[in-house]
C-alpha cells in the first residue's frame, strides 16, 4: 500500500475542493477491491460507482427527501458516466420524498418532453366531483443528459415520489429499454 500513498499523496492539496478529494479517495478505496469498504457523501442519499469490469454505471438513490441541491450531484455523475455504455439506477426501498427531486434526476435521462401521468383531484363532496384531467410532463434538463441504455431497479417498497420517478422513467424508457421491476430480489 506504500505505492498507493506515493501515487496519490502528490495529488492531494489544501485547496482541493471537497468533491475532488472525495473522488480521489474513492479511487484509492477501489484499489482495495473490497466491497465492504465504502465512502459516503455527506447527504448519503445518492451513491454511485462503475460496475467492475463493465462499461456500466450504477446509481443508488435511497430517498427523494432533502434539499434540492443534494440532487444536483446527478450532473457530476452524468459527466463521469458519459463514456459508459449504460447505467443501472437502483431505487429499491426508496420511500419517496419530494417529486421535484425525482424530476431533477429523471430529467437527466430525457431527450424530449414526455407525458408520464394524467391526474385529477376530488374537489367536492360528491362521488364524481373531480377537477379536469391534468397532463404531467417531464421536460429534459438544459444541461448534461445521458441518452443511452438505462435500467431501473424497483421493488414493492417504493412509494410516493419514487413511484412518480418510476412513471417518469417508464415514459422515457418505454420505447427503448425495458423498465426492470425486481420485486423478488432480497430487501
Amino acid at each position: 500500500m506504500d505505492s498507493v500513498y506515493s501515487v496519490y499523496s502528490t495529488r492531494i492539496h489544501n485547496e482541493m475542493p471537497d468533491h475532488e478529494l472525495f473522488d480521489l479517495l474513492s479511487e484509492m478505496t477501489y484499489l482495495l477491491k473490497d466491497g465492504h469498504v465504502n465512502l459516503y457523501r455527506p447527504n448519503n442519499i445518492i451513491q454511485y460507482g462503475k460496475i467492475s469490469g463493465h462499461p456500466i454505471g450504477f446509481i443508488y438513490i435511497s430517498s427523494f427527501s432533502g434539499e434540492p441541491e443534494n440532487f444536483e450531484v446527478i450532473d457530476e455523475i452524468i459527466e463521469k458516466f458519459s463514456a459508459l455504455k449504460g447505467i443501472i439506477i437502483d431505487v429499491r426501498l426508496n420511500g419517496g420524498g419530494n417529486s421535484n427531486n425525482a424530476d431533477t434526476i429523471a430529467s437527466r435521462f430525457a431527450d424530449k418532453e414526455y407525458l408520464f401521468m394524467k391526474s385529477r383531484y376530488r374537489n367536492g363532496p360528491g362521488h364524481t366531483d373531480f377537477t379536469p384531467w391534468r397532463d404531467r410532463c417531464l421536460k429534459p434538463c438544459s444541461g448534461n443528459t445521458f441518452i443511452k441504455p438505462v435500467a431501473v431497479l424497483s421493488n414493492r417498497r417504493c412509494f410516493s415520489s419514487t413511484e412518480w420517478f418510476l412513471a417518469e422513467m417508464d415514459a422515457i424508457l418505454e420505447t427503448a429499454i425495458d423498465l426492470i421491476e425486481n420485486s423478488d430480489l432480497p430487501d
